[in-house]
């Protein structure tokens, strides 16, 4: 398709594409840019499609059918150049970085990695072994045991946010071939809701003109619609997971969460997070671990959103065995005492000037530039989200936020996964 020219923006500017949109900004980095971009998939969670859609992104980059890796890597290297593809849970996602002039050999071989994959039987083996081992070290670690638990505890098997335990996980993989890789990429990498986010020294409509002209004949393959299984598994109990060896305890609570990124109320729910759990001077932080001194760290977090299905709030800490149910009763009683009587004005107003500070801190490089611009075009929240967010969070009202506190914490619902030396305790 022909992409229409106007004058050099000044702001972020959205260019459809044959299958997809560009948003781009032109900015003060002399002869550099960066491209961040994604298309949606619908892996099988509980098939383990989402394994062999780590497998089919890491082999993306491995050579393409016109260009062996060394060759590939020649071409990047010689130029200071970049680019890598990844697997999430519902999407793929791209990134490249380079000098400006090298803007269309960029866009060819990531086009070429995209929808040409060599897929070669050698290579299959090797990531195939390189994942389990990857796979083998988080399992091992505490952290990653208890979110992976808690993932079990809220949601059922087919879910894009459950976890398999370690056993399935590497079943999946070593059932897998190099065929069921190139399967999977023809039938679900495609032009799917595909946005592109490219920033720096370069011309927007030319950047677009080039994606397109790569891309435009690369189809939308099909999607499954996701069915948001509010079901919770059967069991009430603490997860208790043993992680020998450790010397301290690490926890995981949460529950289900009824509301997405596109819900009129969900930068107040964000908002709400900032100043219960995600920040050094949050609510937690001040109450658990430096008044009562119950855990080496605390936090809260939202899952990453999204428009097709919801997700969970999760609070995480880290104690000694002497201290770990103290600190487990003193996280339930905090959140339940930020339910009871919300937030003031006061620190509403105050916690929205430091989120709006460290947004547009976040801003200051190309790579935080564009992934800011990335995570809010996959949302919908338009080109202008890097310009709008100070007024989306400053509109949130204290009246609205206690409402939103109300309604979608739940600390009654809180599940718990614990992983640590429990003969210790």
């Amino acid at each position: 398709m022909e992409i229409a020219r106007s004058k050099q923006p000044d702001s972020v500017i959205e260019v459809p594409l044959s299958h997809g949109r560009v948003h781009a900004l032109r900015v003060a980095t002399p002869d550099l840019f960066a491209v961040t971009g994604s298309f949606r998939t619908s892996p099988a969670i509980d098939r383990g499609d989402l394994l062999l859609q780590q497998l089919v992104a890491a082999l993306a980059t491995c050579g393409s059918l016109h260009h062996d890796p060394f060759e590939m890597a020649d071409l990047l290297e010689s130029r200071g150049a970049a680019l890598s593809i990844e697997s999430e849970s519902q999407r793929v996602t791209f990134s490249a970085q380079a000098c400006s002039a090298d803007l269309p050999l960029v866009v060819a071989l990531l086009a070429e990695c995209l929808r040409e994959p060599r897929f070669d039987a050698d290579d299959f083996v090797t990531e195939q072994a390189r994942l389990i081992a990857e796979l083998e070290y988080r399992a091992a670690e505490p952290t990653a045991m208890v979110a992976d638990g808690l993932s079990r505890a809220l949601y059922p098997p087919s879910h894009p946010h459950h976890q398999a335990v370690l056993a399935e996980q590497v079943a999946h993989l070593e059932r897998f071939s190099v065929d069921d890789v190139r399967r999977y990429h023809r039938e679900h990498f495609g032009a799917n809701d595909l946005c592109i986010v490219v920033v720096g020294d370069i011309d927007p409509w030319m950047a677009a003109a080039e994606f397109d002209r790569h891309l435009s004949s690369w189809p939308p393959r099909f999607v499954r619609t996701h069915d948001d299984d509010a079901t919770l598994p059967d069991s009430k109990q603490d997860l208790r997971i043993a992680a020998p060896g450790r010397e301290n305890f690490d926890a995981a609570l949460g529950h289900r969460l009824d509301i997405r990124c596109d819900d009129p109320d969900y930068m107040a729910l964000w908002m709400a997070n900032h100043i219960l759990g995600a920040t050094f001077d949050s609510r937690l932080v001040a109450a658990v671990r430096e008044e009562q001194g119950l855990t080496y760290s605390i936090r809260s977090q939202l899952t990453k959103p999204c428009r097709e299905y919801d997700g969970h709030w999760q609070f995480n800490l880290s104690s000694s065995p002497d201290k770990l149910e103290a600190g487990l009763a003193a996280t339930r009683a905090e959140i339940a005492k930020f339910v009871d009587l919300g937030v003031s004005p006061q620190e509403l107003s105050a916690k929205q000037a430091q989120a709006i500070g460290a947004f547009q801190i976040g801003l200051a490089t190309l790579y935080g530039l564009s992934e800011t611009m990335l995570f809010g075009a996959e949302r919908g929240w338009g080109p202008g989200y890097i310009r709008d967010f100070a007024g989306r969070i400053g509109s949130v009202t204290v009246e609205q936020l206690n409402r939103v506190i109300r309604e979608h914490l739940r600390p009654a619902e809180l599940r718990t996964a614990i992983a640590g030396p429990f003969a210790h305790v």
